[in-house]
C-alpha cells in the first residue's frame, strides 16, 4: 500500500514509497522517490515513474495528477475532496 510522507526527507518535500498505478489492465510499479515540486503526476506514455513540476503540467487524456505538495504537506489528488484554494488550477472549476 502506498505510503506518502510530509516534510520528508527534509522540510518542503514529500516522499512516497510502495506506489503502483493500475490502468487499462496493467499495473506499473513506481520507484520510491521524493520532490519539493508542487505537482506530481504520472504519464501513460512513460508509465514507470512520476514526474514533478512547479507549474501545472499539460496532461494527456490518459495521464494522472497524483499528488500536490503544499510546502511539504501532501494531498492525494484522486482522493481529495477539499483542496486548498492556493492549489486551484485556473479554468479547472
Amino acid at each position: 500500500m502506498v505510503q506518502v510522507f510530509n516534510n520528508s526527507p527534509s522540510a518542503g518535500y514529500i516522499s512516497w514509497k510502495d506506489c503502483n498505478i493500475s490502468y487499462k489492465g496493467q499495473t506499473y510499479s513506481i520507484p520510491d522517490g521524493n520532490t519539493n515540486l508542487i505537482y506530481v503526476y504520472w504519464k501513460f506514455s512513460d508509465p514507470d515513474g512520476f514526474y514533478g513540476s512547479d507549474v501545472y503540467p499539460t496532461l494527456a487524456e490518459d495521464d494522472l495528477l497524483v499528488f500536490l505538495n503544499k510546502n511539504g504537506i501532501h494531498l492525494k489528488v484522486p482522493n481529495t475532496t477539499i483542496i486548498d484554494g492556493s492549489l486551484i488550477v485556473p479554468e479547472s472549476i
